[in-house]
């Protein structure tokens, strides 16, 4: 049996909706994008941990090769 409808209703969804759920990134783009996020904030904490005791030896280290 075939049901038929007359007028401006739309049964299906439009098209573009379609097109936007396919640009949205898969599951293992997302989780790799989020360990290389976490480990790119882990790696800013260990510089930012160390930066103040190793910054000194290489600018004195610098200045007696005649730089800074």
């Amino acid at each position: 049996m075939v049901a038929l409808t007359y007028g401006d209703t739309r049964v299906a969804a439009p098209a573009q909706s379609a097109a936007k759920t396919a640009s949205r990134p898969g599951f293992f783009a997302r989780f790799f994008a989020a360990m290389t996020e976490a480990r790119m904030r882990q790696a800013r904490r260990e510089i930012a941990l160390y930066a103040p005791q190793v910054l000194p030896l290489l600018k004195d280290d610098n200045a007696q090769r005649g730089g800074l």
